[in-house]
Order: C-alpha cells, then sequence, then structure tokens
C-alpha cells in the first residue's frame, strides 16, 4: 500500500476522479510453432510475447491487429499435464493452457489526515472512505510451468507495454524528422517544447512515454525535454521547481544547456487540458535562483551540477544578502555540494540552510555575516569552521553540531573545531554548547599579534634580504602570501601592498584554520 499525491501545485490542474473503463483487447493468438523438450514430452513454446495497452491509455490508443493478447500452449507426449502461472499477477493460465491476460484491481480510499491525499491499495481497506476501484496492469515476465508427474517445462511469458513502443516510434520519427534538421540547439528546444504543448495535461502520467499517448503532468513534461535533449545531444537535466513564485509542492522543470555554454529554463508542466498548451524556454544568466523578501534578495537554489559552489554577490544587478532557509538542504539537486563560497555580501544565512550536506567540507563566514540560523550547518561534513566577530547571532545547533532524531536534540559533532576570537559570540557559542573552540591565525600576521600591518611587512622584507635573527620573529607558515609553498620577495611584496591598501591585495590576506 502507498500513499499517493494528487495534487502538483498552482501550475497542476486536480486529478479527475473516475472510475476506469475495462480494458478491451485487441488482436488474436497465434500458434507458434517454437518448442520446448522436457523429459518424455514437448511445448509448443518456450517463449511468449504478448501486448496490451494500459487500462487507463485505450480511449488514446488501441492495439493494432496481429499484436497477440493470449497464446495456447499444446503438449505433445504427455495426457496428464498441468499448468500453474508466476512472477506477474497479470498472466493467468487456464487448465486447458491458455495463457491470458487479466488486470488486477486497485483501490482507492480517502486519506484521511489530508483529504487532498488518498490510499491506493492493492486489496479492500475495511473501515475507509472509498473512491473507486481501477484496473491495472504491470508488465515484465512471467513463468509458465507445465508439469506431467514428476517432469515440468517452464515457458517464459512477456507482457509488452504497447503504449510505450508506440510512444517509442513516434519519438523516434520526431527527432529524425523535426529536431535534427534545424540549425541550433534552441531551434531545437523550441520544438521539443512544442511537441510537449501540443499534447494536454494528465496529471495522472509522469513519463516521456505517457506524455506521447495520452499526455502527462510537470514531471512527464519535464522527462520528455530530457529524453528528447538527450536524442539530439543536449545536455539537460530535471530541476525543482516548487519554489518558484506562483508554483506549488512537487513542481518540476528542466534546465539544458546548449553548445553555445547557454543555459535555459524549459516551463512545459502547465496544467491546462486543451492543447496546445503555453510553453516557456527562459535563458538563465545564473543557475542560482533568487528572490526578494522583505526586501531583501536571497538565493533560494541552486539548479546546477556543480560541487564548488561560488555563490554570486549579485544576480541580474540585485545584490544577494541572504542564504535562504533550507536553500542548499541536503543537497536537494543534481549535485554534490563540497564546497561553498560565500560572498561579503550575504548577511544572514538561513535556518538549516546546509542542514544534511554530509559531503561539505569547506565554506568560509565573510564577516559580512551577522546571522547563523538554527540548523544552518548541522549534520555537514564539516570537521572546523571560522567565526568572525561580525557574527552576533548563532541559532541552535547552527554550527558544530549534528541533530539526533531519537532524542529530538541537537549533540556536538566529535573532533569538530570552532575557531574564533575572544568575547566573540562565537566563543559563547561554543562554550553554551560543549564545542572546542581555538584562536585562528592569519596569512599575513608573521609576528603573530593577532592584526596584519606595517610591522609584519617590514619583518617579512627584512627576512627575505636575509637579516640575521629575523627568522626567529616570524611564523614562516603565515608568510606564504602566494600560496606557492615558498617564501621570498614576491610574497613581502603582497604584503607590503596589501598594508599600504593597494586595491586587489585583500585577497592574499587569508584566516589560517
Amino acid at each position: 500500500m502507498k500513499l499517493k499525491k494528487l495534487l502538483c501545485g498552482a501550475l497542476c490542474a486536480a486529478m479527475v476522479f473516475s472510475c476506469a473503463d475495462k480494458l478491451t483487447f485487441l488482436g488474436s493468438s497465434e500458434d507458434f510453432s517454437i518448442t520446448a523438450s522436457a523429459a518424455s514430452f514437448t511445448v509448443n513454446a518456450s517463449d511468449v510475447t504478448l501486448y496490451a495497452v494500459p487500462t487507463d491509455m485505450t480511449g488514446d490508443l488501441s492495439l493494432p491487429a496481429g499484436y497477440p493478447t493470449s497464446f495456447q500452449l499444446k503438449v505433445t507426449g504427455a495426457s496428464d499435464v498441468t499448468y500453474s502461472a508466476s512472477g506477474l499477477k497479470n498472466i493467468t493460465v487456464s487448465d486447458t493452457g491458455l495463457i491470458s491476460i487479466v488486470p488486477a484491481l486497485k483501490y482507492y480510499y480517502v486519506y484521511q489526515p489530508d483529504p487532498r491525499y488518498m490510499w491506493v491499495s492493492d486489496s479492500p481497506m475495511e473501515g475507509e472512505e472509498f473512491i473507486k476501484t481501477e484496473e491495472i496492469l504491470s508488465f515484465g515476465s512471467a513463468t509458465v510451468r507445465v508439469t506431467s508427474g514428476s517432469q515440468t517445462a517452464t515457458v517464459k511469458v512477456t507482457l509488452v507495454n504497447y503504449a510505450f513502443e508506440y510512444a517509442e516510434q513516434v519519438v523516434s520519427k520526431y527527432v529524425s524528422e523535426v529536431l535534427i534538421p534545424l540549425e541550433t540547439d534552441y531551434e531545437k528546444l523550441d520544438k521539443i517544447g512544442e511537441f510537449i504543448a501540443a499534447r494536454p495535461y494528465n496529471g495522472k502520467f509522469q513519463s516521456w512515454q505517457e506524455l506521447t499517448v495520452s499526455g502527462g503532468d510537470c514531471w512527464a513534461s519535464t522527462n520528455t525535454v530530457i529524453e528528447l535533449c538527450t536524442r539530439v545531444g543536449i545536455e539537460a537535466w530535471s530541476r525543482n521547481g516548487n519554489m518558484d513564485s506562483g508554483a506549488g509542492g512537487g513542481h518540476m522543470n528542466a534546465i539544458a544547456k546548449t553548445s553555445d555554454g547557454k543555459y535555459y529554463e524549459i516551463e512545459a508542466g502547465y496544467g491546462y487540458t486543451t492543447t496546445p498548451r503555453p510553453y516557456n524556454i527562459t535563458e538563465r544568466t545564473s543557475l542560482f535562483s533568487y528572490k526578494q523578501s522583505g526586501g531583501v534578495y536571497m538565493i533560494y537554489q541552486y539548479d546546477g551540477k556543480d560541487s564548488v559552489l561560488e555563490i554570486p554577490s549579485e544576480i541580474n544587478k540585485k545584490t544577494i544578502e541572504k542564504i535562504n532557509d533550507n536553500c542548499f538542504r541536503r543537497n536537494t539537486g543534481n549535485f554534490t555540494l563540497t564546497e561553498a563560497i560565500l560572498p561579503d555580501t550575504i548577511k544572514t544565512i538561513g535556518t538549516t540552510a546546509f542542514y544534511g550536506s554530509t559531503s561539505l567540507v569547506k565554506v568560509n563566514i565573510p564577516d559580512s555575516v551577522t546571522t547563523i540560523g538554527e540548523g544552518a550547518f548541522a549534520n555537514t561534513g564539516l570537521t572546523k569552521i571560522y567565526i568572525p566577530d561580525s557574527v552576533t547571532e548563532l541559532g541552535e545547533g547552527s554550527v558544530g553540531m549534528k541533530w539526533n532524531s531519537s532524542s529530538q536534540s541537537y549533540s556536538p559533532v566529535e573532533d569538530f573545531v570552532l575557531y574564533c576570537n575572544e568575547g566573540s559570540a562565537a566563543e559563547e557559542y561554543a562554550k553554551a554548547n560543549g564545542i572546542t573552540y581555538a584562536r585562528p591565525k592569519t596569512v599575513g600576521d608573521v609576528d603573530g599579534s593577532g592584526a596584519v600591518d606595517r610591522w609584519d611587512a617590514t619583518l617579512l622584507s627584512r627576512y627575505v634580504a636575509k637579516w640575521e635573527g629575523v627568522e626567529e620573529q616570524i611564523d614562516l607558515s603565515l608568510a606564504d602570501l602566494d600560496g606557492d609553498g615558498e617564501v621570498n620577495r614576491y610574497d613581502a611584496t603582497l604584503l607590503s601592498r596589501y598594508v599600504s591598501k593597494w586595491s586587489g591585495y585583500d585577497d592574499y590576506v587569508t584566516i589560517l584554520i
């Protein structure tokens, strides 16, 4: 038994509850000449293929003549024969050896905790509010056993979904005759959208094959975009659309990358029952989705595939100031996040923004950040982090903590170190939660005074000039500003320019943890 979702959101149409028409099988059985040997008797087939159209698609597609829907087994050399079928409930065999297709029943009941949903069961459920029954076909392979005494022969029976076979024919023809002759990838994307829009919205179907025959929902539209793009050499993938303005839970659309390096969002999931339906192809200037709330522009989703994410400081000339709640929660999407690089425009990291991103091992917190929400970095792969003095608010379990679902509480992560300055909010947070903390070091602070100033630049210049006794006064691990593994005149030049406030040299003075 499983719970099936009825609503796809604002862009999706409601499912119509009605009893399915009974499946009508067309075609006829054929007497195949293939034989299967089993000791002292033979059977006239070892492999049988039958065809059917799914019960909920027979209004749109009929099985052509010549596609068998049953098969009569014939046994020679034995008289006391019995038959049995296993492996696929839709395949049965009679006492006389007639292999047939029998649809199974699904029972639909109101899901009492939320009437927008319903239970789907393979058997009747007592005490539940009944909605309807529906005939269902499952496709695949079954085994029919023919037994005489102690001897048994087996016959493989394959039930083929003709709707999928038909969809393959339609799509292959569309690709070869319509898409491939087009010159540009964008033209191909437009024709892919047109292919989908020519078919009605159908909240029951989610595959490209089903959409081709009977229409489909936003998931079907997305899968069709990906399938057709793949066939013409365009990279495409699904995108979670339920956070977009006006969308509802479960909405999906697609992203495609064309050969000229551009990204396009394809939206063809609109819930219209009349055709052609609308569709949109929008060029994406950034793979980070953003929105405005309360006068603040925030990142709420990443739609690409990279593992190291450099979050932009602005998108379309809008300054990004927040990582929204749940933005990268459990890496929702097509990527595995290992490192996040935050710009110095970010002021707030939202509640559970990175929660559950177990592959995340590196992140910077810029001096612009003032607030880190509850559980923001809980249950990640981080073993250390530097929290600057600018952060004055750290929510419960925000860093260095893991959530225990059994106890419904946070606990410190073993071997985690929070780097912070004395008297900071981060230090108080670490003390309150039993988290190990330490003082950070700064590349460029060669004398270890806690500040990068002219004396550091002077000492480093004297060191590279080989002044006697200077080496004992500096920490060489903090003197390699360019990170090339050597401490030389170039490092001294970089530090001198930094303390002289030359533009563009701030990146060479970094926190080392």
